[in-house]
């Protein structure tokens, strides 16, 4: 995919002439969709958030919906009014004719994930730019700690990735379905492992593997032993690196590359490197 690069200046002059992303459009057809079907408000769970639209009426909506939704109440015209009433913003965000005139705006609700997914896609160029400008602006701070300002600007843009990368909803049959197809493979071969085997036997028969979503801390004393015990794990789980790459930075981080081939070539060749060196 080929991409058109911007000159600084033309960056500065688009920014200029131009309003942030944004799509009212698919605000609004969100909005009546979420008014006609009962159900859209569980479809679009975890997609988008109040603070992702560009208008601040629409926002209000949006929460008031929430507010609604979480106390398990119907989202329609009447208990949306009552509801902005008693928050007192009815007639900040354009009265009750406005909302009638939300539910006018679709014909169906069929569309609102993708009405959603919009609205979320252009908040999130939104914070993007807001991002950049104060990365921006970090640059000229030139009597802070150059690291301070790396591990500044990289919070910044892991906050705007983290808003925008949600993980989406799993049926509960297709995960049920995927786990009766495992225990019935486990049932037919008694003894397997349902993760990858550490070599380990006791370690295999209490972990039952290692397995993809496992976070395993190894912790001790300094000098008792365990990166050799790691790369013990790692000799167990496939030298010729079909599950490990000797090039992950987590691996590196205490001793680097080096080292640690060396090491794991002294184990797995069964010779000491003393004299070779």
């Amino acid at each position: 995919m080929a991409f058109n690069l911007l000159t600084s200046d033309a960056i500065s002059a688009k920014a200029i002439e131009k309003l942030p992303p944004q799509n009212i459009e698919a605000e609004k057809s969100l909005l009546g969709a979420l008014l006609l079907d009962k159900d859209a408000a569980m479809k679009i769970t975890g997609l988008v958030q109040s603070d992702d639209f560009y208008r601040d009426n629409h926002s209000a909506i949006f929460a008031s919906m929430l507010k609604l939704f979480d106390n398990r109440s119907p989202i329609d015209l009447v208990t949306l009014t009552d509801q902005l009433e008693k928050n007192k913003m009815l007639d900040k965000i354009g009265g009750a004719s406005y909302i009638a005139t939300l539910a006018n705006s679709v014909t169906t609700a069929a569309h609102v994930v993708e009405y959603a997914n919009i609205v979320s896609q252009k908040a999130t160029l939104r914070r993007l730019i807001s991002a950049s400008q104060d990365i921006a602006l970090l640059g000229y701070h030139e009597e802070m700690d150059l690291s301070a300002i790396l591990d500044t600007a990289e919070s910044k843009l892991f906050s705007v990735s983290q808003k925008y990368l949600k993980q989406d909803f799993i049926p509960i049959k297709d995960v049920l379905a995927a786990s009766f197809d495992r225990i019935d493979e486990l049932h037919k071969n008694k003894g397997q492992l349902s993760g990858i085997g550490t070599g380990f036997k006791d370690l295999d028969r209490i972990l039952a593997g290692l397995h993809n979503s496992d976070l395993i801390i190894v912790a001790s004393r300094p000098s008792i032993g365990k990166t050799t015990f790691a790369l013990n794990w790692l000799a167990g789980v496939g030298v010729d690196g079909t599950y490990f790459n000797w090039d992950d930075p987590a691996v590196r981080s205490e001793y680097g590359r080096n080292p640690l081939y060396f090491r794991n070539s002294e184990k797995l060749g069964q010779l000491s490197l003393f004299f070779i060196f």
